[in-house]
């Protein structure tokens, strides 16, 4: 309405007002309202509002409306609002219809009636309202939503019809119909042109959706880092419009201002993370951590809880940003919101004491909350700390949680846990299935296990080819540490600690290239061979393998399957003594004592023995024995010899009974005594288990007990021969240099 300038015009809008005019009444209400050609009087314009609404004038009813709505004038009354807005609507007033589209759509002042507010909404749109139409479309291309209204032809001919009419949003919605829909509206390249004309315009949304729509990797469709971080910086560009002053004159409610310049804040705090996370990650543009903590700590001040949880992760694994107090302040703000990762990395924090005080009680708080959100990581946590306090029922169940939840190490536990009977009770299968759900998840050591539980066949049935087939699947694994203890970026410490990982790493390699070769060495679920047993053995002692290392030194020592090189068994069994092998140690004495592949050093021989012997080895008792008994490398002492003879004896070394058993034959060191040697070869002969028998001195002869005693070296001999390392190796260097079998009794 035109400015009033003139007492005349205003006369004559009083006397046509007082005489029922609806237009001059609204027209006073507006000069009341506004202080124009009168003092400015809100009841007053309202007065001369309703007397026009009421003979409906459709302006009059639009004020009154959005009064009630805001309480500008009046006491706020949605329900009266909505009055004044239906009589408008009715009217044909295209605004008036919308509103009672939205009223109907959020049940503000009426009941919520979706029918009822499309029916609306087609009513503004067909007299081409443009948000209608776009709402309008929103519900017709709602395929999730319970109604008979799911229309996609329908909706993109109404959101092409307010894209025409130069509706940003409608681009959008638009593209995502093309995006999404089935047949011919399905139009990947139309959607994206359709984003782009939208996010040209300046349209933050349209600009998120083409980051993320370049960020994610789908069928057919390969990722595109670099527009990716274009579209998000465009975004992050932008400034908050419902924080201007503009706005705030526009805007009635104040609580819907703030709402919506909320909203905005969280979506330019959503790109800051996702531009932060391509520096960090080097996606679309260089690594750069400097920068992606300058865009984490904008979304992070923000409030935006994954952006404070991955600044904390900078703060704790970031070459040269090392906080640990600052990491912890920001996985904590992640954590009171809610979010879950920060919930896992508080909770570590407390755990390890990590810039804050250690407090176990407050880390399992954290670990349960996040364990709670379906965290695996704190299931598995919080199963780590039971364990540890031996709950073992508790463990387990936390365990099984987050395997169930994909975490594929708690499912090699679990595996482990069936397989063994802790915190459940014991079942081969369930143990099997497990293992399976870990390995198929690429888990060495779950594969491993495997391999381990069909090669023993104790919970399941034994089956060699499946113990095979998952010890080769492990062998397939890379070392990860390798390329981490080569990186400039590690500091000296975290290269230790990796070092020790790697060398972990490699002993468990090396324990299945030695189980595979022991597989071809016996024909175990494949067919024998023994170059290629030796092969596998080999490949396993380089890796560190001690059981391999001694294996291998063996072969060379005595020819087994490889040409005979007594100082190759000497390198290998030095490695293994290197580790603090006691039988590596063993055969290392041995080979001093005979000098095989080394110059005889009786001396050294003795040493060796002696301290092994000290440590309650019981093949060093037995062999210091005899060096006690021949004077080798100290002084003879039968005494002493029958003490270590007995040590080792009690120990059920065979060996040492055998020899024990000459001293109490032939009555050295001790009283003769035929009885005890009889018994004690009886021991050897039957693998330590006494024999229940009682001899006569009087009724055995000299030929019977020499009958016994070789028969306990034929035992011992035979027992040697299925993969008794240090006693095999005893006896053949033994009858090389001695004939030692025949020594005693010719």
């Amino acid at each position: 309405m035109k400015e009033i300038n003139s007492p005349e015009i205003l006369s004559s809008i009083f006397q046509q007002a007082e005489q029922g005019d609806s237009d001059a009444q609204y027209k006073l209400g507006v000069c009341y309202e506004e202080g124009d050609g009168v003092e400015k009087d809100e009841q007053e314009a309202i007065k001369w509002f309703k007397l026009a609404a009421e003979q409906g004038d459709v302006d009059a009813q639009w004020n009154l409306a959005e009064r009630y709505e805001s309480g500008r004038g009046v006491e706020q009354d949605m329900k009266e609002a909505v009055k004044w807005y239906k009589m408008a609507a009715y009217e044909e007033y295209d605004e008036a219809q919308f509103k009672m589209g939205q009223c109907y759509e959020e049940g503000n002042g009426v009941e919520k009636d979706i029918e009822e507010a499309i029916d609306w909404y087609s009513e503004a749109a067909n007299q081409g309202h443009v948000e209608a139409m776009v709402r309008l479309g929103i519900f017709l291309a709602d395929e999730d939503a319970e109604g008979w209204y799911y229309d996609i032809e329908e909706a993109v001919k109404w959101f092409q019809k307010a894209a025409n009419k130069g509706n940003v949003s409608a681009l959008i919605y638009l593209g995502n119909c093309y995006l999404k829909g089935d047949g011919e509206i399905n139009n990947p390249q139309e959607a994206i042109r359709l984003y782009t004309m939208a996010a040209e315009q300046g349209d933050i949304d349209a600009q998120i959706i083409l980051g993320d729509y370049y960020r994610k990797k789908e069928s057919g469709k390969a990722q595109n880092w670099s527009e990716a971080v274009k579209w998000y910086m465009e975004a992050a560009k932008q400034e908050n419009p419902f924080g201007t002053s503009a706005y705030k004159e526009t805007i009635a409610n104040k609580y819907e201002r703030q709402k919506k310049a909320s909203e905005w804040n969280r979506k330019i705090s959503r790109v800051q993370y996702c531009v932060g996370k391509c520096y960090a990650e080097g996606n679309g543009v260089k690594q750069d951590l400097k920068e992606a903590e300058k865009w984490y700590l904008l979304a992070a001040q923000n409030g935006y809880a994954e952006a404070q949880n991955s600044l904390g992760e900078i703060y704790t694994d970031g070459y040269g940003f090392w906080n640990k107090k600052e990491a912890a302040y920001w996985y904590r703000k992640s954590a009171e919101q809610g979010n879950i990762e920060g919930q896992l990395n508080i909770g570590r924090c407390y755990a390890l004491g990590e810039g804050v005080e250690k407090n176990e009680k407050v880390a399992l708080m954290w670990y349960t909350k996040a364990a709670e959100q379906g965290s695996a990581d704190a299931s598995r946590e919080l199963g780590e700390r039971c364990a540890i306090e031996e709950k073992w029922e508790e463990s387990t169940k936390w365990y099984i949680k987050a395997a169930e939840r994909g975490d594929y190490w708690s499912q090699k536990v679990v595996g482990d846990c069936y397989a063994k009977g802790i915190g459940v009770q014991k079942n081969g299968e369930m143990a099997v299935f497990w293992y399976q759900k870990a390995s198929k998840q690429g888990n060495k050591e779950a594969q491993i296990n495997l391999g381990n539980l069909y090669a023993k066949g104790e919970v399941i049935k034994q089956n060699w080819e499946e113990a095979i087939k998952w010890y080769l699947l492990a062998l397939e694994h890379n070392n990860p540490y390798t390329s981490l203890i080569e990186s400039s970026r590690i500091d000296e410490d975290r290269k230790v600690e990796y070092q020790k990982k790697s060398d972990e790493w490699n002993l468990e390699k090396a324990d299945i290239q030695y189980s595979i070769g022991e597989c071809f060495l016996c024909g175990k679920g494949i067919k024998k061979d023994m170059k290629e047993a030796i092969t596998w053995i080999k490949k396993a002692a380089e890796n560190g393998s001690i059981q391999a290392q001694n294996k291998i030194g063996q072969c060379y020592l005595l020819g087994t399957c490889v040409r005979k090189n007594k100082k190759k068994a000497v390198f290998w069994f030095r490695r293994s003594a290197e580790q603090g092998n006691y039988d590596g140690q063993f055969l290392m004495g041995l080979c001093y004592l005979h000098g095989c592949g080394v110059g005889k050093d009786r001396k050294e021989a003795f040493r060796l023995f002696d301290r092994l012997a000290k440590q309650g080895f019981s093949a060093a008792q037995n062999q210091l024995g005899k060096c006690y008994a021949k004077g080798i490398g100290v002084k003879k002492d039968i005494v002493e010899a029958v003490k270590w003879y007995r040590r080792a004896a009690d120990q059920r070394d065979s060996l040492a009974q055998v020899n024990l058993g000459d001293c109490y034959a032939h009555g050295k060191g001790v009283t003769e005594n035929w009885n005890e040697a009889a018994g004690l070869y009886h021991l050897a002969a039957s693998d330590g288990e006494y024999v229940s028998f009682v001899f006569n001195h009087q009724d055995i002869s000299r030929n019977e007990i020499k009958e016994l005693r070789m028969r306990a070296i034929k035992h011992i001999q035979v027992e040697a021969l299925k993969d008794d390392c240090i006693v095999f190796v005893t006896l053949q260097l033994e009858k090389e240099k001695e004939n030692w079998i025949k020594r005693l009794w010719q």
